[in-house]
């Protein structure tokens, strides 16, 4: 029902169509069908209406696990952790992500030689690779269980709706791999920039 303008006068006692009129500009209002179009304007809204860009933005953290987890020392390449994950849904657009984990040796000390592949994938396109055989190497100390930073995903690389795979190996047979425990990497997990 449309709203219907009707005027009064000065000690007027309304009479029961006009009371129904009124009624039914009331109903019109709940309903809507009262309000004319373009009667509400966006300069009307700006302060009642949030949108994603007005939401408060947090770092947010994901955990991804490997599907496997001890890298022996003494073989060219050994247990390789295998990881991947999908860009969280609240990930705000134009911010990079940073992909961490944590690990402890059976030896505590020395310096383990580790490389780091990661590729992203989306829909309809060719894998690309995002680091390749980048040196994450790390030093085992004597409390032995250590935080890393695997690698930074910058902005321009990622799109709402991409996937990620990570791949942490150990290189024991190289020189500089001077510890000779067994790698195990615990928790692998993502920082990244949601919304509240």
């Amino acid at each position: 029902m449309a709203y219907s303008a009707d005027t009064f006068v000065a000690d007027e006692q309304p009479t029961t169509a006009k009371w129904n009129k009124l009624w039914s500009n009331d109903a019109s209002f709940n309903d809507g069908t009262g309000i004319a179009d373009n009667a509400i304007l966006a300069r009307h809204l700006s302060d009642a209406i949030v949108g994603l860009t007005e939401l408060a933005q947090i770092t947010r953290t994901r955990n991804i696990g490997f599907s496997k987890s001890a890298m022996n020392d003494g073989s060219t390449i050994s247990g390789i952790p295998l990881s991947g994950f999908n860009l969280p849904v609240d990930w705000v657009s134009g911010t990079s992500i940073v992909i961490k984990c944590t690990s402890r040796n059976t030896v505590g000390s020395g310096v383990v030689k580790r490389n780091l592949d990661s590729y992203r994938f989306r829909d309809a396109a060719a894998l690309v690779a995002i680091d390749s055989a980048t040196n994450v190497n790390r030093t085992v100390a004597s409390t032995n269980v250590v935080y890393s930073t695997l690698t930074t995903i910058a902005a321009g690389s990622i799109a709402a709706g991409d996937g990620f795979a990570i791949i942490l190996s150990r290189v024991g047979a190289d020189g500089t791999d001077t510890n000779t425990g067994i790698e195990d990497c615990d928790l692998a997990w993502v920082e990244y920039t949601g919304r509240a």
